[in-house]
């Protein structure tokens, strides 16, 4: 039932001819989160109760403990992004996102739904947050270059800081080289991926 599109667009006719949100609506979400948490359609009428109810604040606290329960989970972390960047101010939440990002990097260095959200923090966030949060994140893609070269350093085969490195090396024509001999050794260590690492090398070569 709760993987059918038509029980979800009926729940909020339903809810929307109610005018307000309906006594019990949570537990009825978190019955279905504990029985399918990257239930798409579960995620995407939330993301509705969020905006139509105004329940911004309410829903960033509940995300995050469930991230730190379940901090490999891409539908927790994609629906944290759209609760801060969304209506939150860049320049005062970026840091407390990538540090929750590192966090659970450094519990699983390789779980790539932190790496994709630290990412987004950092390359796509910012353009919708003005010259003060694009000069934000330039001084902390600085401190990101550190944490993903610590990265490599304990696991040289670690694609997602890897590409993190490669993504930030390239911006600048003077750290492209760096970008290029990084494509050269994850195409030598992640042999599954060698023709889109030595794809991507041509690409920041043009």
């Amino acid at each position: 039932m709760y993987k059918v599109y038509q029980y979800w667009h009926h729940r909020r006719l339903i809810v929307q001819k109610y005018g307000k949100l309906p006594a019990g609506e949570y537990e009825v979400l978190q019955k279905v989160y504990e029985e399918d948490d990257k239930n798409y359609l579960m995620w995407t009428y939330k993301m509705w109760l969020t905006e139509c109810f105004d329940l911004w604040e309410l829903e960033r606290k509940d995300v995050v403990g469930k991230i730190k329960e379940s901090h490999t989970n891409n539908s927790l972390w994609s629906y944290r992004y759209f609760l801060v960047f969304s209506k939150g101010d860049y320049t005062k939440v970026a840091k407390e996102e990538i540090q929750l990002a590192q966090d659970a990097i450094l519990k699983a260095p390789t779980n790539e739904s932190a790496w994709t959200f630290y990412k987004g923090v950092l390359l796509s966030a910012p353009k919708k947050a003005g010259s003060e949060g694009v000069k934000l994140a330039e001084s902390l893609k600085e401190e990101a270059i550190k944490f993903s070269e610590e990265i490599m350093k304990t696991d040289g085969t670690n694609r997602f800081a890897g590409a993190m490195l490669i993504d930030l090396y390239k911006e600048k024509e003077e750290s492209k080289a760096h970008a290029m001999g990084l494509c050269e050794k994850m195409a030598e260590v992640d042999l599954l991926r060698k023709n889109y690492w030595l794809w991507l090398k041509d690409k920041i070569k043009e």
